[in-house]
């Protein structure tokens, strides 16, 4: 039996495909077997496939389309041999000494379930790009796993899913990946897995990760995929109800102690308030309001809560007010059928008619002085003219009166950054 399964997907990549393989074929490592899972490719993917005579590999080949993560999911549950699993991509490059150096880390600590690699971002020529934001997202440092949890709450995923090398009993103990999940199924594993284990980032780029100009990967960004990646994320999210208890809690928040009730506390209560308090994303913001209103809605746990964390129903309804969750990324509120000063006043910012913008959104900060927005769009405008004190005093303002909106500053920040000020970003 080989030590390492290789599962490559593969869908419509006939000009990257041949590379991926033989850079598999060519590894120093060579206890391996590959299994190529073709997703119903419309070009001459699978010809290239079947070209290949090589006793390791096992072709495999969808009748109809259904997204990669059906042919990793079948080829670990029924297929894999190995102890180890390796996932690879069909437009992805490995570096010859990849799975050797994973091995080793593998080998020699029991503890730890998966060893990742950092990557290079390559383009469709195969040049290396050194300004794409991925380089550094995928060049994290070590962590222990609670502080992975941690990092994966608060900043997202930061693991690239080609350089995985896992134990095959991790699937066993955490779960395959959801096929449901089109843009997080990997993200969503290494939550689960991190609950269980250990994870080592060798910090070399092992993994040359293709980013296409044609906007044809599946995470790069548009209307859609943004849609679907905030849904994704609120439903993931649900995994932080596995935390055990309130020590393991405090590992992965340190900031929960601050919500320690007078008796028995509530773990999910305080996870709820931990996200509210600190998120920086509506979608976080809405999955801890979303965890509070199903704990306030159970009668008995709504009581001990009360009890506890003296926190009841007139609290939440009234955090549910200090929150725009359902705003759009340019942070634009959904706007009343008969347009309001605040509305006229975006509306105007997005024409960069700032005369027009300064107007209105005056005019709203007297009319709405409870809402952070007015103040805010304010700021934005004070930062595209380099009035840079007067947009942070206007931000400041701002997230007074919605401590939760960290989103807002970020905002200003980004302004900051386009307009040459790095600085003050």
């Amino acid at each position: 039996m080989p030590k390492v399964t290789v599962i490559l997907t593969s869908r419509n990549h006939e000009r990257f495909l041949s590379e991926a393989i033989d850079s598999v074929l060519a590894q120093s490592y060579t206890d391996f077997e590959l299994i190529i899972w073709d997703d119903c490719s419309t070009d001459n993917s699978w010809s290239i496939i079947t070209e290949y005579k090589d006793d390791r590999i096992k072709t495999f080949r969808n009748e109809r389309q259904r997204y990669a993560v059906y042919g990793v999911n079948k080829a670990i549950s029924e297929i894999a041999q190995g102890e180890y699993i390796a996932i690879h991509h069909s437009d992805d490059v490995w570096e010859h000494d990849k799975l050797e150096k994973q091995i080793e880390i593998l080998d020699n600590h029991p503890k730890i379930g998966a060893v990742f690699t950092w990557a290079n971002i390559i383009d469709d020529s195969g040049a290396i790009s050194h300004q794409n934001p991925l380089c550094e997202i995928f060049s994290q440092p070590n962590k222990t796993r609670h502080e992975w949890l941690r990092h994966f709450f608060i900043a997202g995923n930061a693991l690239c899913h080609p350089s995985v090398l896992i134990r095959k009993q991790c699937y066993s103990d955490c779960g395959l990946y959801n096929f449901c999940l089109w843009q997080f199924p990997d993200f969503d594993m290494w939550i689960r897995l991190c609950f269980k284990y250990e994870i080592f980032i060798l910090p070399e780029p092992l993994v040359r990760y293709r980013w296409h100009h044609d906007g044809s990967n599946t995470s790069m960004p548009s209307e859609p995929v943004n849609n679907r990646t905030r849904f994704e994320h609120f439903l993931i999210l649900d995994n932080y109800r596995r935390i055990a208890g309130l020590d393991e809690l405090l590992e992965i928040f340190p900031l929960a102690g601050k919500y320690r009730g007078d008796s028995d506390s509530d773990i999910e209560f305080i996870l709820a308030m931990i996200v509210i308090e600190s998120a920086s994303s509506q979608t976080s913001r809405l999955f801890g309001q979303h965890l509070l209103f199903k704990l306030l809605n159970d009668s008995n746990r709504a009581g001990k809560i009360r009890e506890c964390h003296h926190f009841d129903y007139m609290d939440f309804a009234n955090i549910t007010t200090q929150t725009m969750l359902f705003a759009t990324t340019n942070l634009r509120p959904l706007l009343p059928a008969i347009e309001s000063h605040l509305a006229q006043g975006i509306q105007a910012f997005d024409q960069k008619d700032n005369k027009t913008a300064i107007e209105h959104l005056s005019l709203a900060m007297r009319k709405e002085p409870d809402n952070p927005l007015p103040p805010a769009y304010l700021a934005f405008i004070a930062a595209h003219q380099g009035l840079n004190q007067e947009a942070h005093d206007l931000i400041e303002e701002a997230t007074q009166i919605a401590p939760q909106r960290a989103d807002l500053k970020a905002a200003l920040g980004e302004i900051f950054l386009q307009s040459g000020h790095p600085e003050q970003a």
